[in-house]
This record gives structure tokens, C-alpha cells and sequence, in this order.
């Protein structure tokens, strides 16, 4: 009996209920919501995950894709864009020598950021590069005279207030501050650090916790976080088990996107979050690919705000890649006021 039992709870897992209601999430979708278009490169044609930053006057972008050999995800590479997301020269991939010491690596998820003069990276690999831990790397981007891409001496940040060594570190959110790089560890609470130049520490920043409610999942890191008047915005991502008409009723964890804007200056408190996942109508179609697990994947990892238009780059079920335009106003009068509970120094 206890068997069938666990055979019939696995079933309804997998196949629903007949007749059982599942949630669309088309419904969701936004007015602020303007288009969505995919970018293809046809050399990387199941490129990920991408990062978008305007520099030297153009937008650059970077990007996941699979190693052609070893089917691994671990290969980072940049192209440029046009204004209108068009690739305007041949994508090449990322040179990593001064980081790698093994043969193994796992670097993953870009992010490009500028701070001051510099160009930075900022992304997670193994560390030390013989283990299955993930550490969060910085380094500068150095374009170098064939056209292609360089991290400059990456540091590996694996000293800092509240350190766990045996824990996957991953999607920090980085932003700069007066020139200066500043790590989100987290967004509840939402706790800052600032990375030391040419080492492996970071000291603490601020800490503060908010009067955060979001029933989607964990808050987690996606796009760096951009100034906006007095102001940062950010887009989260999080993940849940659910059933929906995407999923065609099959229970898989399907990844959301959300936004969030947070102080301009000390203690940098939330002040704002979307009520619910921002949705576009495109977000969960398409084919389902054969990833790791049954998925259904928004992950956004860049962000540009120009004028009254936002344009978030993101990967779509770990093979495409995207961008989202909203609109700024609109978008920022959805989000919901959040109030700073205490902050603190941690």
C-alpha cells in the first residue's frame, strides 16, 4: 500500500489531475511590456545567458555557449551589437588565461559592468579551479589586436563577513558607486560589499531587511543594478516547482524575472519590487531544448536604461538569447513601495 501510495504521488506530479485549472502565465503579462526580439549568432547558434553594456559608444555583449566538444557551458564569449541588437561583427570567445590554472573550469552567468574608466566582469567559477566550489570572480576586460576579449588578472573574492566554504557562491549583483565596484551578497537582506583591488577580500558595506513579499521563490542576483535618477534598478531572478500551461502540466521549476530599486546612497534599502513576475508573451514559448533538468527559463543578466526605455538582455531555456524593452514610467509606477524594517552594519 505505502507503495502505491508513493507511485500515485509521483504520477500527480508529473501528470496532473484531469481537469485541474493550470495557471497561464501569459495572463501576467504587463502593459509595460514594449517587445522582446532574439538575437542569433549562427557561429554559436545555442548561445546563453547574455550580458549587454554600452562601451566606446556601442553595445557590447557577452554571452554562455556550449563547448562543441565536450557539450560543457563553461565557454564566455563577446560581440558587438548595432542600436537595434543586430550583431555587427563576428563573435569570438573569451581569453582566460591568467585565471585558469586546471584544466577544469566552470565559469558561468556575465555580467558587464562599467566603473569609472574600466570595463569589468563579473562572474563565478571554481575556486580553487580543482574543487566543485564556485567563487565569484572580478576581473577587466581588455580588448586586445585581433579584436578578441581578455580578463585582466581576475580575482577569485573568497574572504568576507559571513563566508561559507562549502557554499556554491553565485548571481551577486554588482553595481558601481562613485567609481567604485559594490557587490549585492543578497537582496534579502539586502547586503552590500566592496571588493579590495588585487586581492581575494571584500569588506562589509550595509545591511538592511525590508518588508519584502514575494511568493514566486528566492530572491536572486540578475542584472547589475543601474542608476536611475537618485535611484538603482536591478531585475531579479527566482525559480519554483509548478505545473502550468508552458510546462503543459507537467510540474518543472519554471525561473521568473521581477524588478526591484534600492537607495541611491547609504544604507542602499530596497525601496521598491514587483508585485508578481513580469511577464511577456514570448517568455515561456518556444521548444523545450534537453537541459540538465525539465525547465522552463527567463534568466536576465543584462540591463541598459537609455531615456524612457529599458532594455533587459536574458536567456531563454538555457539556448537563446533575448532582449525585453519596457517602459521606464510604467514600469516603475507597478512596483510595490517596500519599507526599510532596520538597517545595519553586519
Amino acid at each position: 500500500m505505502t507503495t502505491f501510495l508513493i507511485l500515485l504521488t509521483a504520477m500527480m506530479a508529473i501528470f496532473p489531475l484531469c481537469g485541474e485549472d493550470l495557471r497561464d502565465l501569459t495572463h501576467l503579462k504587463q502593459d509595460f511590456v514594449l517587445e522582446t526580439k532574439r538575437i542569433k549568432l549562427p557561429e554559436f547558434p545555442d548561445a546563453f545567458n547574455p550580458s549587454i553594456v554600452r562601451w566606446q559608444g556601442n553595445l557590447l555583449m557577452s554571452f554562455r555557449t556550449y563547448d562543441p566538444e565536450t557539450h560543457s557551458t563553461d565557454l564566455i564569449g563577446f560581440v558587438w551589437l548595432d542600436d537595434n541588437f543586430n550583431p555587427i561583427s563576428t563573435p569570438t570567445l573569451l581569453v582566460r588565461e591568467d585565471e585558469l590554472t586546471a584544466e577544469i573550469s566552470e565559469a558561468k552567468d556575465p555580467r558587464l559592468l562599467v566603473v569609472g574608466h574600466d570595463l569589468l566582469m563579473i562572474y563565478s567559477n571554481l575556486y580553487p579551479f580543482d574543487t566543485p566550489i564556485s567563487r565569484m570572480m572580478v576581473g577587466k576586460v581588455e580588448i586586445l589586436d585581433d579584436g578578441s576579449f581578455k580578463i585582466s588578472s581576475p580575482s577569485s573574492l573568497i574572504q568576507y563577513d559571513g563566508e561559507i566554504p562549502q557554499r556554491k557562491e553565485k548571481n551577486w549583483v554588482p553595481f558601481a558607486y562613485h567609481n567604485m565596484l559594490v557587490l549585492a551578497y543578497s537582496i534579502q537582506p539586502h547586503r552590500l560589499l566592496i571588493p579590495l583591488p588585487g586581492s581575494d577580500r571584500c569588506i562589509s558595506l550595509a545591511s538592511s531587511i525590508g518588508t519584502i513579499k514575494w511568493e514566486w521563490g528566492n530572491l536572486m542576483g540578475g542584472t547589475p543594478a543601474i542608476r536611475v535618477d537618485d535611484f538603482y534598478l536591478s531585475f531579479f531572478h527566482t525559480n519554483k516547482a509548478m505545473a502550468s500551461v508552458q510546462s503543459h502540466g507537467q510540474v518543472m521549476n519554471h525561473y521568473f524575472m521581477g524588478a526591484y530599486t534600492f537607495e541611491g546612497q547609504y544604507p542602499f534599502a530596497v525601496t521598491g519590487i514587483s508585485h508578481h513576475p513580469i511577464v511577456a508573451k514570448t517568455f515561456y514559448e518556444g521548444p523545450m531544448y534537453t537541459t540538465w533538468k525539465p525547465l522552463r527559463v527567463i534568466f536576465p543578466s543584462g540591463l541598459i536604461v537609455e531615456g524612457n526605455d529599458i532594455w533587459v538582455s536574458y536567456g531563454r531555456q538555457d539556448h537563446e538569447m533575448w532582449v525585453v524593452k519596457f517602459d521606464k514610467a510604467k514600469l516603475l509606477a507597478s512596483l510595490k513601495p517596500v519599507t526599510t524594517l532596520y538597517p545595519y552594519l553586519p
